[in-house]
């Protein structure tokens, strides 16, 4: 699995796959617009962020089960990341108490 930034003119991509489960692909990624920089990636693992100037993605399951998340997306009016999974239903996490 390879990520990449960057891209624009001549300028190199580089790699942004450092922390992601190397068992599964990326299916959806999600920008927070709301901080200074927060990318959530779906994987077959479940979901993953990259916060702010850090190099490593974080797991970011809490209790939602480790399974395929086939889908992401920020609802803007409730502050809710909503993700689709494979087999265990769609789940709500809160980002009011995370944003700054």
């Amino acid at each position: 699995m390879v990520s990449f930034t960057g891209g624009t003119g001549d300028k190199p991509w580089s790699e942004l796959s450092r922390g992601l489960p190397v068992s599964g692909d990326v299916n959806a990624l999600c920008f927070d617009a709301k901080t200074a920089f927060r990318l959530f990636a779906a994987t077959h693992e479940g979901i993953w962020s990259l916060e702010g100037s850090e190099s490593e993605w974080a797991d970011f399951n809490g209790d939602m089960p480790r399974i395929m998340t086939s889908d992401i997306v920020i609802d803007e009016f409730s502050g809710f990341l909503i993700a689709g999974t494979h087999g265990a239903g769609v789940w709500l996490h809160d980002l009011s108490f995370s944003r700054h």
